[in-house]
């Protein structure tokens, strides 16, 4: 999937106008990539009160904290 450019253009002011689209679409990438990072952290760190989790499971949310990193160093 290739992402979306997010075009901008100015109003006669020169302010630089972004739709609500593309304001939705910033929040969600943020929401899901904090979502996704502190659950992947946690499984890695493997806390007391979390059940105990196989290696699987934390290569899993290896991958997730390596593919969010490198989404947003990209």
């Amino acid at each position: 999937m290739v992402p979306k450019k997010i075009e901008t253009r100015t109003d006669a002011s020169g302010t630089i106008v972004v739709t609500n689209e593309q304001k939705i679409r910033a929040w969600m990438q943020v929401i899901v990539s904090v979502v996704l990072l502190i659950t992947g952290i946690l499984v890695l760190l493997d806390p007391a009160w979390l059940p105990h989790f196989d290696e699987s499971t934390k290569k899993i949310a290896a991958g997730w904290v390596g593919a969010v990193i490198g989404y947003w160093l990209s």
